[in-house]
Order: structure tokens, then C-alpha cells, then sequence
């Protein structure tokens, strides 16, 4: 069974809702349905063999009503990122760019699955990798701990974006991310997306900031007191 929530419009008694229940409950494969007058909403329950989305919106809009599935915040978040990187494939000319440029639901499954298998890892930080006795009553450690500020110059990848912020994350590492600006609206939206995720989860504010014109690149490379570690990723000529 398949479960939706549809906004429907135009209703304004319960006679209102009434007429829709009844439009949507004789179609084929719906088991339950239940219509909010109050939230002008509908959640339908089907057999996604025998029933679809369209054809449930077509039974309201018979019966006098407007509809459409109601879109979750993360298809919401998902879908402008994908907008976005469809407006940065279209600036560009050579097909081989835009392939590498592109961000779609399967490269959003992929970095969704990187992200789940990252979250299984253990806590890299705290672990005591090395103890020896120097002395008696002295006792040297080396303990796992977070760099400190990496700032990381990538190419034009989305997916890059969503690895490196992640891993940086993962091992409490505050970042700073400058990647290529054939990619700019798309990164924009990732780095929002995972930003408010991180602070949301408890990261101090100020864990990630995004570097997006290309001067900021030799303000970064001038920070020798403020960023612990830069690393140029991608091809030899970034290098």
C-alpha cells in the first residue's frame, strides 16, 4: 500500500469534504482515505497496481475540487537542488561538462547512501592510538582529534560538495568549501541543506562556510593563523 497527502482546494463545508471522499473512495485500489475540511487536505491509502496519483486528482477535479500531492520538505529541498543543477547544465556548452555537472535523483541516492554508510562508521575522535610509559609516572598518548579548520578547494562536482562537507563533519572538523563555479546554484542549495541539518543536530553555528567567488581563494590560501589544513582536490592543474 502506497500512502499520499493531497491539497485540496475549494472546499468549504463538510458537504465539501464529503463529495470528495466519496469521488476518491469508489476508485479501485483505495483502502483508506481520510479528508481534513480544516487543513484543506486529503491522505489516501491505494494499491499502487491498480491506482496512481493522477488518477486521484482527476476523481477530485470531476467532482469540483482542486488538487495536488502535497510535496514533503525533503522532496521540496531535493527537487530545487535538481532545478538548480539542471540551470547550471544549461549555461554550459560541452557535453562532457554537463555530465559531470549533473545532479539527479540517482546521484542524490548515491550521496544519500554514502552519507547512511558514513553515519554506521565508529567515532574516529577520542581513540587512543599509540600509549607508552617514558617514565615512571609519565605516560605519553597519542589520542584521535579534529584538525581544526580545513578549507578544501574541489572541482565542479555536487556530489563532491556533499562528501567532503560530510567527512569533515564526521570527524569534527569545521570546513570551508570552495568548489568550481560551473556548479555554483546547485552547491548553494547543498550547502544550505546540510548546514541547517548540522546546526539543527546540535554543531556550533559557524562550523561550515562557503566560499563562492573565485578571489576568496587567495584570502583563503593567506589564512595561515585561522585554517590548519588546505587541501586542493581535483585535476593536476587545481594543483
Amino acid at each position: 500500500m502506497k500512502k499520499e497527502q493531497f491539497n485540496v482546494t475549494g472546499m468549504t463545508c463538510a458537504a465539501c469534504s464529503a463529495r470528495v471522499e466519496k469521488a476518491v473512495g469508489r476508485l479501485p485500489g483505495v483502502d483508506k482515505i481520510a479528508v481534513n475540511l480544516l487543513k484543506n487536505s486529503m491522505v489516501v491509502e491505494y494499491d499502487e497496481t491498480a491506482l496512481d496519483t493522477q488518477k486521484i486528482i482527476g476523481a477530485v477535479t470531476e467532482a469540483g475540487y482542486g488538487a495536488s500531492l502535497k510535496e514533503s520538505a525533503q522532496q521540496g529541498k531535493a527537487a530545487k537542488a535538481m532545478q538548480a543543477s539542471a540551470n547550471d547544465i544549461a549555461r554550459q556548452e560541452y557535453e562532457a561538462v554537463k555530465k559531470r555537472l549533473k545532479f539527479d535523483e540517482h546521484k542524490l541516492m548515491d550521496v544519500v547512501n554514502g552519507i547512511s554508510e558514513l553515519i554506521k562508521l565508529p567515532d574516529p575522535l577520542g581513540k587512543v592510538q599509540l600509549a607508552r610509559q617514558l617514565d615512571d609516572g609519565l605516560n605519553l598518548y597519542r589520542v584521535s582529534c579534529p584538525i581544526g579548520v580545513i578549507g578544501i578547494i574541489f572541482e565542479a562536482r555536487p556530489d563532491a560538495l556533499v562528501q567532503i562537507s560530510s567527512l569533515c563533519l564526521k570527524s569534527g572538523n569545521c570546513a570551508i568549501l570552495k568548489g568550481g563555479k560551473e556548479t555554483a546554484r546547485t552547491n548553494k542549495i547543498l550547502f544550505d541543506i546540510i548546514y541547517k541539518a548540522a546546526t539543527s543536530a546540535g554543531v556550533p553555528e559557524g562550523c561550515m562556510l562557503q566560499a563562492e567567488q573565485h578571489n576568496e581563494i587567495d584570502e583563503l590560501l593567506s589564512c595561515h593563523e585561522s585554517v590548519d589544513l588546505l587541501i586542493p582536490r581535483g585535476s593536476s592543474i587545481s594543483l
